[in-house]
C-alpha cells in the first residue's frame, strides 16, 4: 500500500447505527424533559403509540398490559418493546394480535421482551411468519 496507513476516521462520520431523531429533535426533547435521561425519553416515545392504540381499543382485553384507567400497573417495558416493533412494521393489526397474545399468556417481563426482540429481529431479516 505504498507505506500509507489507513485511518479509522477517514470519513469523519460517527460509528454505529444512525440516529432515529435529528440533532435538533434530540435537543428539543431533552429540553422538554431535562430531568430524564435520553434513553428514558426514547422509551416513553416508543411506549406512547401502543399505549394509545390499546387504550382506545377494548380496554378490558388489554388491561393486563395497559393497567387501570390512570395507567397504573401498565407494563411499560413491554409496551416500549411493542412500540419498537410497531416502529418497524407500522401494522396496527399485528400489534393488536401480539398484544392480545401477551395478555392471554401473561409472560414474565423478561420472557416477553425476549420474544418481542426475536420477532423484531426476524422481521428485520425478512422473516415475517
Amino acid at each position: 500500500m505504498s507505506g500509507k496507513t489507513i485511518s479509522e476516521n477517514f470519513s469523519g462520520n460517527a460509528r454505529g447505527r444512525p440516529g432515529k431523531y435529528t440533532p435538533q429533535g434530540k435537543v428539543l426533547l431533552s429540553q422538554l424533559y431535562p430531568e430524564y435521561s435520553w434513553r428514558h425519553v426514547q422509551n416513553c416515545m416508543y411506549m406512547a403509540r401502543p399505549f394509545k392504540l390499546l387504550r382506545g381499543n377494548t380496554h378490558e382485553k388489554y388491561k393486563w398490559l395497559v393497567g387501570d384507567e390512570d395507567g397504573r400497573g401498565a407494563k411499560k417495558t413491554i409496551l416500549s418493546e411493542l412500540g419498537r416493533l410497531y416502529d418497524i412494521t407500522h401494522d396496527e393489526e399485528d400489534l393488536l394480535a401480539i398484544a392480545g397474545w401477551l395478555c392471554d399468556e401473561k409472560p414474565k417481563t423478561h420472557d416477553a421482551i425476549w420474544m418481542l426482540r426475536a420477532v423484531r429481529r426476524d422481521f428485520k431479516q425478512g422473516v415475517t411468519e
